[in-house]
């Protein structure tokens, strides 16, 4: 299993976050801001970093997919050329 490098462990993420969201509502206490709008603003939130999340795993997907598709046309080379010097047993 991979480990993350400190700088993106899940701690320190969410000790930023935490830090954001304590300063955007003493900001929104500061300026009035409504509830209803807090709201709205934390689900607007929330939906950005879903979609962002889905798109990176969604871009990772495509590149498994790529590379397992490179493996897979190399073998194939590879067989080739193992076949053309006359080997007729090659496994991976």
């Amino acid at each position: 299993m991979t480990t993350l490098p400190p700088s993106l462990s899940p701690s320190r993420s969410q000790t930023t976050c935490a830090s954001l969201l304590q300063e955007l509502q003493i900001i929104w206490g500061e300026i009035g801001e409504s509830d209803g709008e807090r709201d709205k603003m934390l689900l607007e939130l929330e939906q950005e970093c879903l979609n962002i999340y889905r798109r990176k795993v969604e871009m990772t997907r495509k590149c498994k997919v790529d590379l397992h598709n490179s493996l897979a046309q190399f073998e194939s080379e590879i067989a080739k050329i193992v076949s053309s010097l006359g080997e007729h047993f090659f496994s991976f």
